[in-house]
């Protein structure tokens, strides 16, 4: 579409030669360009009258090429052609004279129809795409039937030698391609495979093709047609730049290389599967191509020499073609070694010449030996023996996908989404015990969460009593004595809300310790020690419940949604409500609780991240819950499940909602969003709304609606942990303030505003495209880092422009209204960035001695000094989160994953069909019940989106999930079993059996040992106080970090000697002792209030403390004031 002039001309004398030369064309003119003829720049010329027209001219300056860029060629051909049945466009002048507009130029006829840049034609149906196909074949075979002798192009090409100049050209450009160098890895590109075989064949003329002289285009294809708006009919060719006198099977096959590379792996950079038989309707194979090319060459030739492509021909002519686009993606390598070209497209080129070549090389052989004529001589009788003669060269991946085309999808009888939420896991019952089938996630509103928060706080609070570094809080030590024991009383009351209740204490102690200005305190420390602890249960979790049924435990956990109050009495809510900003009407899952409160090391963990990754693949499905919904649809919600596919309806709407889905619709959105932002810039008009501006603006606001509607789902907390929200945000507003003074000018009829409108919304240029690195590059440390350094940038920025506000009516003061405040203001910020040096040449101006005294202050303080600090800031901050990094790149992803699921229904329409939604659907939410607004809701989404929830379902079904038939012992290890080539197998064999129970004990023969040596492992060396008890030169096994809170009188458990003899006597010993003590403890105490352990003497499960099995004391006895029963003492 023509645009805005990147390229300006002397408009006035090119208005003069059209006055003098083309009076066709009315003046005055106005002048757009066109996005495509890059090489050739063109133009759009509308005259006074309306009418339109083209002018196409060379680039200005130097050109390298004599040969390229030849306008005047171009317009010779077109010229010639007028007066035939070839369809070109009607030239009115060429202008060979430098002076005019700089450079020669010509002025053809504008045509307005169809231009398909894709080839299969989307949004026709199968009659017109096979009708315009056929039209397509029809002109290319009456071009070449056009004498070009008599048109008067006899010298526009030599009639002879066609493919002999075409074979030394390549033979020469791929040689000297080979050579070049990667500057990084300095390997050499390298020739092409079988290259000097495939120059011997193509210059073996008794294989050539016979040599013939047609006029030929030189990239004759379906994007070079411009069709009828409304009829089959190709009404103009373009793009003659590379035309010539030459051979027609060249530009036959050019015509039909998709078709071949579509067959071939690797042949093609994007995907070509729609040129498959079959798979497009309507789109004719190469061999409908040839007959139809056949037809009409016998009827444009009449009683004249025509040309019959022969099967040899063509595949020859196919090897050739291709061989020739090895050597253009040889070129891009080769360009991509020097770094010439580096994109990742350039990349993706490069790796295809290898696939090309050998693919030329097989269609090679196989003109050589005569198949193509076996297959292409029978009159092209059925697509059968097409595939049949290609199927040799597809690669097994190709040749499995083609024999599998004709499989049918077969989809089971979809499920009823009101099924349990839990099966052996489910715990609410009605009151005849059947299950309660909910549509929300809350099966857990039994769970004691508010009692169970206040339990924790208490025995936190009791245990971290002083700070304690995280070094100190993961040293072995403190882990037996004070991690291990609580992680063991908490998992033990087998509540699933425990971590969220661990998370919600964490968030309360950062709130705490945000107050204090120390950030090394004490309820750090316990924010840290919830963290840890919620980590190791889930853990623990992980562990105990193996499985798809432990997945689905673990994301219970995880996203079930919890509120604080939950299980509180009714006085205490009631309270909550009249005093604090508590609200029962959102719950938060613990995933989310996580996010807010940037519990990394949680977030990183393997069990948080296996849970993760199963949502945002869509192998958990839940719906979550919202701050508030612009379009609630709560009739019908998903509980948190396991997704299988194959029971699910083809069309599943909640699909939409799965986070990988979400990132690729999200990022499609925002491609479309930057194309349109783009191409509304380029083709900017300050004198009308434009169609483009009006498609940008209606598709933006439909972005933004999507935007906002994220915030409102999560919160501004976890919509600002994204990395580039501050980017989206920032388009809103810069495209909320460009709306306004659009609309404005367009409503006062003023060109003001709307030139102020396009220069604000020019600001969002340097917004959109970091935000699309952004998205690409989310992982890398560089943008992990940008974030939190350009915060710090902007706090310390914000502090010191605080306080230099005082130099400046310092400045203000001194000076006494000698300049005014802007230009001292001016100065100032030259000074602070280190830009210009005026404000201090001239603050004698100010006062002689105290006005160069406070600028070279300010100067020190503003430029050295800040620079130095922020600097300083800045790498602290990058080291910080490059020793994270790991960490850091998993807290995204689950905040990326957690922003993809989504309950609003406004997220199941794209941008901008949500606006319509928006002022659709919710009035009728007030109109029509809750059922039948589901029902509406439901069948819009499946009809809007239907080809996505198509392509989803073929994916998931196809792709991402193995089919069930799969599922059993695959061949592979069916192979391994039978020969038993893997040493691996047979090692993991060992652990999938359980014992049997008379070997148990043999494997606890020494048990008494194992109890000692793991006692032994959390010695320390003895302080200087004992250190004449210690024999001199032994020294402890091991040195470990002490925890304050041990008692001296406790250190004996910890510090042994080196002597392993006697160890079972002292042991034995150790046990009469306790056993001593117990039977003294029972006689004291009153009759019947004996506790009774039913737990045996040598147990060693986890759910018991390490410390009281093993050294005879809890984990309450290192604290002062904590009993044994966690009660503190009054």
């Amino acid at each position: 579409m023509a645009g805005r002039v990147r390229q300006p001309i002397d408009q006035r004398a090119f208005e003069k030669y059209l006055v003098d030369n083309v009076p066709a064309v009315k003046t005055p003119i106005e002048l757009k360009q066109f996005g495509f003829g890059q090489s050739n720049p063109t133009y759009q010329v509308i005259a006074a009258d309306g009418q339109k027209f083209v002018m196409r001219k060379k680039p200005p300056g130097k050109l390298i090429s004599k040969t390229a860029h030849k306008v005047e060629r171009e317009y010779r051909v077109l010229h010639a052609l007028e007066n035939t049945d070839v369809a070109v466009p009607k030239t009115y002048c060429l202008c060979e004279d430098d002076s005019v507009i700089g450079t020669p130029f010509y002025v053809m006829e504008f045509l307005d129809g169809r231009i398909f840049e894709d080839f299969t034609m989307p949004g026709v149906s199968a009659e017109e795409r096979s009708q315009l196909w056929r039209e397509a074949v029809r002109t290319l075979a009456r071009f070449h039937a056009v004498d070009y002798k008599k048109v008067g192009l006899e010298k526009f090409g030599k009639p002879v030698g066609f493919y002999n100049r075409q074979i030394e050209t390549w033979t020469t450009i791929c040689s000297n391609q080979a050579k070049a160098v990667d500057i990084e890895t300095k390997e050499p590109v390298g020739q092409l495979p079988h290259f000097e075989e495939l120059v011997r064949f193509f210059k073996n003329e008794k294989l050539q093709p016979r040599d013939r002289a047609t006029l030929v285009h030189g990239d004759y294809k379906i994007d070079n047609l411009v069709f009828h708006k409304t009829e089959p009919r190709v009404i103009g060719i373009l793009d003659w730049e590379m035309s010539t006198v030459g051979h027609p099977l060249s530009d036959l096959c050019n015509f039909m290389t998709n078709f071949y590379s579509a067959q071939y792996s690797g042949a093609s950079t994007h995907d070509a599967s729609g040129f498959l038989p079959g798979r497009t309707p309507g789109l004719p194979q190469p061999d409908q191509i040839v007959a139809w090319y056949r037809e009409e060459a016998a009827q444009a030739a009449g009683t004249g020499e025509r040309w019959d492509p022969t099967p040899d021909e063509l595949g020859w002519g196919m090897a050739f073609n291709i061989w020739k686009l090895a050597g253009v993606c040889q070129g891009i390598a080769a360009r991509y070694a020097a770094r010439q070209a580096s994109s990742e497209q350039a990349k993706h080129h490069a790796a295809t010449r290898t696939p090309l070549a050998k693919f030329a090389w097989e269609l090679a052989q196989k003109s050589r030996k005569g198949e193509s004529a076996r297959y292409l001589g029978r009159s092209f009788s059925g697509l059968g023996r097409y595939n049949a003669w290609l199927a040799p060269s597809l690669g097994p991946r190709d040749s499995g996908r083609m024999s599998g085309r004709q499989r049918r999808v077969v989809l089971a009888a979809p499920t009823d989404e009101r099924r349990p939420l839990l099966s052996r896991l489910y715990t609410d019952h009605g009151e005849n015990g059947d299950p309660i089938y909910s549509c929300r996630t809350d099966p857990h509103s039994h769970l004691p969460v508010y009692t169970t928060i206040h339990r924790i706080r208490r025995d936190i609070i009791s245990v971290v009593e002083d700070y304690i570094s995280l070094k100190q809080l993961t040293d072995v030590r403190i882990n037996v004595t004070v991690v291990r024991p609580l992680v063991d009383k908490f998992y033990e009351l087998d509540d699933i809300s425990i971590v969220y209740c661990l998370l919600v204490n964490r968030a309360n102690f950062l709130d705490e310790q945000a107050h204090l200005t120390n950030r090394q305190n004490v309820s750090w420390t316990r924010a840290t020690l919830c963290e840890l602890i919620a980590t190791r249960i889930l853990r623990r979790f992980n562990e105990d419940h193996e499985g798809s049924e432990g997945l689905l435990l673990l994301a219970h956990i995880l996203v079930a949604g919890f509120e604080p109050f939950q299980g509180a009495p009714p006085s205490v809510r009631e309270e909550a409500e009249r005093k604090t900003a508590w609200t029962h009407q959102r719950t938060l899952p613990s995933l989310e609780v996580a996010i807010l409160t940037e519990s990394k090391h949680f977030l990183s963990s393997t069990t948080c991240q296996k849970v993760v990754n199963a949502i945002y693949e869509g192998r958990i499905v839940y719906t979550p819950s919202t701050i508030w919904d612009i379009i609630p649809d709560h009739y019908k919600l998903k509980p948190i499940s396991l997704y299988e596919p194959r029971d699910s309806p083809l069309l599943n709407q909640y699909r939409l909602i799965v986070p990988r889905t979400r990132n690729i619709l999200e990022a499609t959105q925002f491609a479309i969003l930057l194309g349109l932002y783009v191409g509304v810039m380029v083709a900017r008009d300050k004198y009308e709304i434009t169609l483009l501006e009006s498609v940008f603006a209606v598709y933006a606001f439909g972005w933004g609606l999507d935007q906002f509607a994220t915030l409102l789902a999560h919160g501004w907390n976890v919509y600002t942990q994204n990395l580039w929200s501050f980017l989206d945000v920032a388009f809103i507003v810069i495209y909320v303030v460009y709306i306004i003074l659009r609309f404005h000018g367009w409503r006062i009829d003023e060109l003001g505003p709307a030139e102020q409108a396009f220069d604000v919304l020019a600001l969002a240029a340097p917004v959109v495209i970091p935000r699309l690195a952004f998205t690409l590059l989310s992982d890398n440390l560089i943008f992990l880092s940008l974030r939190s350094m350009m915060a710090d940038f902007f706090a310390l920025t914000a502090l010191s422009a605080w306080c230099f506000f005082g130099f400046l009516l310092a400045l203000l003061w001194l000076g006494e209204g000698a300049h005014p405040w802007v230009t001292i203001s001016e100065w100032m910020i030259y000074i602070w960035f280190g830009l210009d040096g005026t404000g201090i040449r001239r603050s004698s101006e100010f006062h002689k001695i105290l006005g160069p005294s406070l600028m070279v202050a300010f100067a020190f303080l503003g430029n050295t000094l800040f620079l130095t600090i922020l600097v300083s800031m800045l790498s602290n901050t990058f080291s910080n989160i490059s020793s994270n990094a790991v960490a850091e790149m998993q807290f995204r992803k689950a905040v990326l994953t957690l922003e993809g699921v989504k309950a609003d229904a406004v997220f199941a329409y794209q941008p901008p069909f949500n606006i319509l939604a928006v002022f659709v659907l919710l009035p009728l939410k007030f109109v029509v019940s809750p059922r039948w607004f589901h029902k509406i809701h439901v069948a819009t989404v499946k009809a809007i989106n239907l080809p996505v929830l198509l392509v989803i379902a073929v994916a998931e079904r196809r792709l991402l999930w193995p089919s069930r038939g799969k599922r059993g012992t695959s061949d592979k290890s069916i192979f391994r079993k039978v020969w038993n080539l893997s040493g691996k197998e047979s090692l993991k064999a060992v652990f999938q059996l359980a014992p049997p129970e008379d070997v148990f004990e043999d494997i606890a023969v020494d048990d008494d040992m194992t109890r000692h040596l793991i006692r032994r492992q959390f010695t320390r060396q003895t302080t200087s106080e004992h250190s004449n008890d210690v024999p001199k030169g032994q020294t402890p096994s091991r040195r470990d970090s002490t925890f304050p809170g041990i008692r001296r009188k406790l250190r004996g458990s910890f510090a042994e000697t080196e002597d392993f003899d006697g160890v079972a006597t002292r042991l034995d010993g150790m046990e009469k002792s306790i056993a001593r003590m117990e039977a003294l403890i029972t006689k004291m105490l009153p009759p019947g209030e004996v506790a009774s352990d039913d737990h045996d003497d040598d147990s060693t499960g986890e759910g018991s403390s390490t410390l009281r099995d093993t050294a005879g004391f809890s984990v309450e006895d290192s604290f002062k004031g904590v009993t044994q029963t966690g009660e503190v003492d009054s």
